[in-house]
C-alpha cells in the first residue's frame, strides 16, 4: 500500500471518529418539530446556511461543511475532482454562502480560494418542479466557470 493511501485512511480514521464537535446537536430532540415547522423549507434552508456559514454564532468554522462532504464520501459517492484528503486538511474558512438569493438557489456556499461550490436544494413534501434544478445547475456553470460543483438535493 503506497503511503499516500495509508495516510488518507489514517485521517478517514481521525475524521470518522472524531464526533465531540457535534454530540451536542445530536440529542434526539427535532427543534423543527416542537416549533412546528417540519414544512417550512425557508426555515430549514436558514439553518442549513447558518451551520455552513464557517462566520457564523456557531462557533463550528468550517467543520459542518466538511461534514457534509464527508457523508457524501460515506455513502459511495465520489467526486473525480475532489478528494476526501483535500476536505479533511484544507481550510475552507474563506467561504461565502447565500441563501435563496443566486438565481432562488436555497442554499448555496461558494470557496473562491478553492474553487468549490456547495447547492443545496431543499424540498418539503414536494418534488422538482419548473425545471429548477436545472435552471439551478445551468446558472452556476455559467457563473462559477471552473468550480468544482457539488449538488445535494434534500
Amino acid at each position: 500500500m503506497k503511503i499516500e493511501n495509508k495516510i488518507t485512511e489514517f485521517l478517514l480514521y481521525l475524521e470518522k471518529n472524531s464526533e465531540k464537535d457535534f454530540s451536542r446537536w445530536l440529542t434526539g430532540v427535532n427543534i423543527f418539530e416542537i416549533l412546528g415547522i417540519t414544512s417550512a423549507e425557508i426555515r430549514h434552508s436558514r439553518v442549513l446556511a447558518w451551520l455552513l456559514d464557517p462566520r457564523e454564532s456557531h462557533k463550528l468554522e468550517d467543520k459542518f461543511f466538511k461534514k457534509i462532504l464527508m457523508k457524501v464520501f460515506d455513502n459511495n459517492l465520489s467526486f473525480a475532482t475532489i478528494k476526501p484528503t483535500e476536505i479533511i486538511l484544507k481550510d475552507f474558512s474563506k467561504a461565502e454562502v447565500y441563501r435563496e438569493s443566486k438565481n432562488n438557489i436555497d442554499v448555496l456556499y461558494t470557496n473562491k480560494e478553492h474553487r468549490i461550490n456547495l447547492i443545496i436544494e431543499n424540498k418539503t413534501f414536494t418534488s422538482d418542479h419548473d425545471n429548477q434544478l436545472r435552471k439551478y445547475r445551468k446558472f452556476i456553470e455559467n457563473s462559477y466557470v471552473g468550480y468544482r460543483n457539488i449538488y445535494i438535493f434534500i
